[in-house]
């Protein structure tokens, strides 16, 4: 069975997600915070996007192994 619709919703998620902590970088760097805040901002992209492409193989391969919670 293929869950498309939960995989765009997940992905969806996940993207929202990467934009609220691109906002949230962007007045780090206006108020002048440490490269330990622009690190931290990197990680969680990073952590996020492996999210994002083990959605999409988990749906490519017919199914999602669970929903991610956020």
């Amino acid at each position: 069975m293929f869950h498309f619709d939960s995989c765009l919703i997940s992905v969806s998620k996940i993207e929202r997600k990467i934009e609220g902590l691109n906002e949230n970088r962007e007045s780090q760097l206006v108020k002048g915070e440490r490269f330990e805040a622009i690190t931290t901002f990197l990680n969680e992209i990073s952590v996020l996007n492996k999210a994002k492409k083990v959605v999409l193989k988990n749906t490519f391969n017919g199914k999602i192994e669970g929903d991610f919670k956020m």
